[in-house]
Order: structure tokens, then sequence, then C-alpha cells
């Protein structure tokens, strides 16, 4: 037993030591705030991290795996799904980050690896707690999978690699999605916002330029008004000059329907606002001043982050 334990101890060493040859550190002037992934590029590379660690963070130097300090301009940045991408000063050679062909289920062993200016390499061990189907953020962003972890991410560690026991990547970690415990996003996640993010500096995404805010309706003026729904949401804000404006929305309006389709939350209005929508006409169904009307809206792109 104790022979297998340290085999299995070694193995989990190794594993992290692999993972690390893709891991930096993100520092500013007082201390790591973010780990980073090398990630290849033919004959170079770019790091990709966590969106959310770069907020009001001023870069001050990123250090590789092989000891050297680099500068690193933002490239760019997709708040939907917590990605970032920065360009380094000097030319880099990673290995390749290969797709696992395991499918990832609750219970598989996941290592959390980030870098610390401090330490060096740092570790974290736990589970996959959660392995569901695509999911949308609360930012709007789309993953191809729900990776939830069951283990602690040290501080400065969002924009690590997450890694198998077997040495598998499974993806990015990240405190950014989540108000429960660290998110992976898949490594067929990173690589599609990544190729975006190179090509553009951004993913485009639908916008109509509202707030909006639950609202329940009342049984009385469902029954007078032959209103089919029992809640909406209410416009509590509407962007100058954005595509609700031009459509004549105000605040105060109450969103019932889109497409004939309810609008339950959020997530079902984001649906109908991925990049295939943005020129596209939609047909609202909204309430104003107790009276249902229909609305035709022209989505547009979702203004970049600065």
């Amino acid at each position: 037993m104790a022979n297998e334990l340290a085999a299995w101890s070694e193995q989990l060493a190794a594993a992290v030591e692999t993972a690390g040859r893709h891991v930096v550190s993100l520092q500013n002037a007082q201390s790591t705030f973010a780990a980073g992934i090398l990630w290849p590029m033919g004959d170079s590379a770019v790091v990709v991290t966590a969106d959310h660690a770069l907020n009001q963070q001023e870069l001050h130097s990123i250090a590789l795996p092989d000891g050297r300090f680099v500068g690193g301009t933002v490239v760019g940045r997709d708040p939907g799904t917590d990605i970032a991408v920065l360009r380094i000063s000097e030319a880099v050679v990673t290995p390749d980050l290969v797709a696992s062909e395991t499918v990832w289920k609750p219970g598989h062993l996941a290592l959390a690896v980030g870098r610390s200016s401090e330490a060096g390499l740092t570790a974290s061990m736990g589970i996959i707690s959660v392995a569901a189907g695509a999911w949308r953020t609360w930012r709007g962003g789309q993953v191809e999978q729900m990776l939830r972890l069951d283990l602690g991410l040290y501080p400065g560690a969002s924009g690590g690699l997450v890694v198998s026991g077997g040495q598998a990547v499974i993806g990015m970690a990240t405190r950014g999605l989540s108000r429960v415990g660290s998110i992976a996003l898949p490594l067929v996640t990173l690589t599609r916002v990544v190729e975006a993010l190179l090509a553009g500096g951004r993913v485009v995404r639908g916008y109509l330029g509202v707030g909006l805010q639950p609202i329940a309706l009342p049984d009385h003026l469902c029954q007078q008004q032959g209103v089919p729904y029992s809640s909406g949401h209410i416009l509590v804000s509407v962007e100058p000059d954005g595509p609700a404006e031009q459509a004549g929305l105000m605040i105060g309006d109450i969103l019932l329907a889109m497409e004939g389709r309810v609008i339950e939350d959020t997530s079902a209005l984001m649906a109908f606002l991925d990049a295939g929508s943005v020129g596209q006409q939609l047909t609202l169904e909204i309430l104003r001043g107790g009276q249902m009307r229909t609305v035709s809206v022209v989505v547009g792109a979702r203004p970049g982050k600065e």
C-alpha cells in the first residue's frame, strides 16, 4: 500500500510539473494577481487568462516557466466567458495543448495549477463535482460544458491550467463565473474564444441596449386586458441610441415575449442574442400603460469592453 501511495504521489507531482510548462504568472508591482496559460501559436505563444482578474490591475510583467520576465499587452477580452488574451513581448515556444478524449464526469480527479511570484508552481487537488451540458454564463457567454470544481483555488490561481491526474488538459480555472465555487472552462471553449479574440479583439454578440428587472403581473390586469402572461421583465434602463431606443422602447415598458416565446429569465433573452442574431429583426411583445403592443427591434452588436 505504501508503495502504491508513493507511486500515485509521484504521478500527481509529474502531472503538475508537466502542466507547469504552460503556466505563467501575471504580476503587478506588488505581487502575482493571476495565473495564465501559454497558448501555442506556431513558433511563439500568447497568454490566455481569466478576464475578471485583469480588472483594475496594472500588468507589470509575466513570469514564464523558464524563469524569464517579459512584458505583455492585451489583445482581446471576452467578459461573457471570462477569457482574455495577451500578446507577450518575446517569442516563446511551448508544447501543444492536446485535447483529451475523456468524457469528464463527476468524480474525475482535477488539479488546478497556478504560478506564484513567491513560491513558483502551486497546485490544489479536488474533483469535478458537476459535469453537465452546454450552459450560458450570467454574463451572456456560451460555454460548451459545465465543469464545476470541488477544490480550493489559491489567490492568484484564476487563469491557471486544470489537468487530470493523468496529465490530460481539462481547461482553465476561474472564479469569475460562479458565486459558489470554481469553474473549469473546457479546452473547446478556450479554443473557440481565443481564435475569435485573436481575429477581432472580441467575441461578437447580439445587443438590445436595455436593463431588465423581473416583475409579476397583477391577476386583475391580465384578466381585464387579456394578457396571456403572468410575468415579464420591466425595462429599467435604455441605452441612448441603442437598438431598443431606436425601436421606440422606453423605460417602464414590460417585455413579455420575443418571437412568440415567453422570456422567463435573462438566459431566455440571451439565447436570442448570439453572434448570428446581429442585424436580424426580432418581434417583441410588450406591455405599455396596461396595453399589449408589438415592437420590431433590429439586433445590434454588443459594444466591446474597453
